[in-house]
């Protein structure tokens, strides 16, 4: 349900890695991390999932970065008893430049090359 629990974070990335996830009815390829806003004591540590649409991206900018990654996030929490989760509907990447955005989108549009001609029924490249 992502009526009434949006949220709009902003920080530093930290400990990103691709994962296998399911939460709830959210079962696929992600990338995980821990978006930092503020000291832990003072609730400034959130685990923040970028779902396959986002995944390839966030994983890119923080190769490019050196892992040194801002970005604000739009997205909405995900709570089960124990745990809560932000799951990203959109991203701003703050420190990256103009270069690595077209780097990242060839890499993402090379990627939409390769899923559609694998796809049955559509024709490959030629």
């Amino acid at each position: 349900m992502k009526r009434q629990n949006g949220v709009v974070l902003s920080g530093k990335l930290r400990e990103l890695r691709a994962e296998q996830i399911q939460v709830g009815d959210l079962a696929s390829s992600a990338a995980v991390a821990t978006l930092v806003t503020d000291h832990p004591a003072y609730g400034g540590y959130h685990q923040v999932i970028f779902p396959e649409e986002h995944a390839l991206e966030v994983q890119a900018f923080a190769a490019l970065t050196g892992g040194d990654l801002e970005v604000t996030i739009e997205g909405w929490l995900r709570s089960v008893p124990g745990n809560s989760v932000v799951v990203v509907d959109r991203a701003i990447y703050l420190n990256v430049t103009q270069t690595q955005r077209d780097q990242v989108a060839r890499l993402k549009a090379a990627s939409r090359r390769r899923i559609e001609a694998g796809r049955p029924g559509r024709p490959g490249p030629k």
